[in-house]
């Protein structure tokens, strides 16, 4: 808020010449915003009329105070000057009737007070400003309320097209499993602080409901900040999320805001948290308990507003037991647990997620739909989906990009095999078997005859590519390994 207390200069004696103020915002900039004016003194409400209307703005005098409010009704203005001689008592009740439409309101007096200003400004203007105010510095004062306006209104669309791409109504599936994982998530939306730990096999869309509670609830206006904990090294990690100060190392030649700080007002999504490590968990324990953190090589603490959303496809209470995970994080983090079914679980939701994905990928691909004939979608039914609804989304596109379903028959068929006499099976050894040596070498042997080709070595083995790259982590095979003969027996 600025106090002007300037008056403009008197005009020159007329030289011949158009001497006409020339609005200095075009109409291109201000059209299409609409301004009340709330002015008893005529000359004063037809001048800065006049001023609005050359600049483009649609104008609405009003000279009572009854008028001025039922100009409301018509919820087509962006904006409010108000006379402050004019208002009188009914200046409270204008500025109150504009607040609650969301408008602002500039202030306009002929002998303008440090007093006056304060008292309308806490009474709920924007803007206080000297009359006769010169027309650039008005119209600069619209023109940043329209502004502001605007973005609200793009941030409000925005908000309604990912609550239409990621809200309630946007996951597929009537069946019990989905049904009761819809209800849970549609009773802590309304929740906004409440952790909630997301955990179910890869491709069974954890991530889709963590954008869901996201963009369904109260922090939607705030930001989505997602990282995956599998991706970066722990003090890259550390550094993505908590910042870092300039100096704390030897590449930080500026100060960094993490991830955590970034989210202030939203919402933080931390994927694959079962692959954190020890050392990054503590300080994430203490961020929890105390909704405060350190950047790297920093001193003061710093406080955030955050709701904590974790997702991960390992068994956490496992994880426990074995010491690769702190019992007490996992206490923090389990609040509301969510666990997301398999589509194994739910084969009847097969063919509403087939007819949608088509319909996706009619749009994005500008194809045809494909006819799905009764003995296919009864075939893709009864297939495991050891890749989850990922995997059945990855198929379709690839149906969709080359126009057949001879796609979808393909893995069918090949689920579909007979399997191999009950006589060249393994057997379990009456002492038992190693099992991390045997997945080991089995999954060594599949890499091999896949030459390396991850997704290739999971249909072997019935697994995807994302259970394949996690144990090649998990066994230290970076590069395909040849066969060593035989499994590991205990005898």
């Amino acid at each position: 808020m600025l106090l002007r207390t300037e008056r403009q200069p008197s005009a020159k004696r007329s030289s011949g010449r158009d001497t006409t103020e020339k609005p200095t915002r075009g109409a291109d900039v201000m059209g299409k915003g609409s301004v009340l004016i709330f002015e008893q003194d005529k000359i004063v409400r037809d001048v800065v009329s006049s001023t609005l209307a050359r600049a483009g703005l649609e104008v609405h005098p009003a000279a009572e105070l009854d008028a001025a409010l039922q100009a409301f009704e018509s919820g087509k203005l962006d904006a409010v000057i108000l006379g402050a001689a004019s208002a009188g008592d009914g200046a409270s009740e204008l500025i109150h009737a504009a607040s609650r439409v969301s408008l602002e309101v500039i202030v306009l007096s002929s002998s303008p007070t440090i007093e006056e200003a304060v008292a309308f400004v806490k009474a709920g203007a924007s803007d206080y400003l000297a009359h006769p105010a010169r027309s650039p510095e008005l119209l600069g004062r619209i023109e940043r309320i329209l502004e502001r306006r605007r973005a609200r209104e793009d941030l409000r669309s925005t908000r309604q097209e990912n609550l239409k791409r990621h809200g309630v109504a946007s996951l597929i599936g009537s069946s019990p499993a989905m049904q009761r994982v819809l209800n849970l998530v549609d009773c802590i939306t309304d929740n906004h602080d409440a952790t909630v730990l997301i955990l179910g096999e890869s491709g069974t869309g954890k991530d889709l409901i963590a954008k869901m509670i996201h963009w369904s609830g109260p922090r939607a206006e705030g930001p989505y900040m997602n990282v995956t904990c599998t991706t970066l090294r722990d003090t890259l990690l550390e550094s993505e999320l908590f910042g870092h100060e300039r100096g704390a190392f030897t590449d930080a030649k500026t100060q960094k805001k993490g991830l955590v700080e970034l989210a202030d007002g939203g919402t933080l999504f931390l994927d694959e948290i079962g692959d954190m490590s020890l050392a990054i968990q503590s300080r994430l324990l203490r961020f929890l308990e105390e909704r405060a953190f350190r950047r790297v090589g920093g001193q003061a603490d710093l406080r955030v507003n955050v709701r904590v959303i974790a997702a991960t496809n390992r068994n956490l209470e496992e994880m426990v037991a074995r010491g690769e995970f702190r019992e007490d994080l996992y206490f923090r983090l389990n609040v509301i647990p969510i666990v997301m079914p398999p589509l194994r679980s739910r084969k009847g939701d097969v063919p509403l997620l087939v007819r949608h994905f088509m319909n996706v990928f009619h749009r994005e691909l500008h194809k045809p739909v494909l006819e799905i004939e009764p003995a296919l979608m009864g075939q893709l039914e009864a297939y495991n989906w050891p890749g989850n609804v990922r995997e059945l989304r990855n198929l379709v596109e690839r149906a969709m990009v080359l126009s057949t379903t001879e796609v979808l028959w393909s893995v069918v068929r090949r689920r579909s095999r007979p399997e191999a006499p009950s006589e060249a099976s393994f057997r379990l050894p009456p002492g038992g078997v190693d099992f991390d040596v045997l997945e080991k070498d089995l999954l060594s042997q599949a890499l091999e005859a896949a030459r390396g080709h991850q997704a290739r070595a999971g249909e072997l083995l019935g697994l995807n590519r994302d259970q394949v790259r996690y144990r090649m982590l998990k066994y230290g095979l970076n590069s395909p390994a040849p066969a060593r003969g035989g499994l590991a027996l205990r005898v």
